[in-house]
């Protein structure tokens, strides 16, 4: 009887190969990395001007109403370069992301995965201060001068301002949540896509096999060659 090869069902894969509703799990992370490689190819961007241009970059923030910390920063030279070498890993860690979703690497999902895994763990950190300091979060606004929305925030009930930042931080961690799933579904996918076919074999076939006797050519293989007779010799 001959050999069966199969490959686990689906119903027996513990990982889901859609997301977002109608994409693929690696459409979503090839979909992922390219957001996050044209993201933090912008910042970088920014950051390269600031760096050459630091007048022209304070005026763009004087016109757009940015605050002053903000371009500062970037001016400065310890934190711009610290920002760019930021920058570039990420850019570095999406294209990985997105060669390895294309090519069926799964080795190359690593990194992205672990930094989705880091920041999901400093976002909650973030909640949770953030949350312990938000009844006195109108006194910190007050000593903001600058502060564009200084006056709608201080107007605004403190309840309403707590359920605002409950439900914005609940949906950032449930958004991070869903695209860590959505990367680590496709790693489960493509290592379970190269495993090779598993072979069976029937149970009878191999009972059977046993009671049949072994070819000649084996049998006379394994027989123990013999000694030669002794000479004869004449009584």
């Amino acid at each position: 009887r001959p050999a069966m090869s199969f490959k686990s069902p689906i119903r027996y894969q513990f990982y889901s190969t859609s997301c977002c509703v109608c994409f693929h799990v690696r459409t979503g992370a090839m979909l992922l990395g390219g957001a996050y490689a044209l993201m933090y190819l912008v910042m970088a961007s920014f950051l390269a001007a600031a760096t050459i241009s630091p007048d022209e970059v304070a005026e763009f923030a004087h016109k757009y109403d940015l605050p002053n910390s903000y371009y500062s920063n970037m001016s400065d030279g310890v934190d711009s370069c610290i920002a760019m070498v930021i920058s570039l890993l990420m850019m570095i860690m999406s294209g990985m992301l997105v060669y390895g979703s294309f090519k069926h690497r799964s080795g190359l999902l690593i990194p992205f995965f672990c930094y989705q895994l880091f920041d999901f763990a400093l976002t909650c950190l973030v909640a949770v201060g953030f949350l312990t300091y938000l009844p006195k979060f109108k006194d910190y606004v007050d000593q903001l001068p600058n502060f564009t929305y200084k006056e709608d925030i201080e107007s605004m009930d403190s309840t309403w301002v707590v359920l605002i930042f409950v439900l914005l931080f609940a949906f950032v961690l449930s958004f991070k949540a869903y695209m860590i799933c959505c990367v680590w579904n496709c790693y489960k996918y493509i290592v379970n896509r190269n495993i090779p076919d598993m072979t069976v074999f029937s149970a009878r076939v191999c009972m059977r096999s046993q009671y049949l006797l072994p070819p000649y050519e084996m049998v006379v293989m394994k027989i123990p060659p013999k000694d030669d007779p002794p000479p004869y010799t004449p009584a």
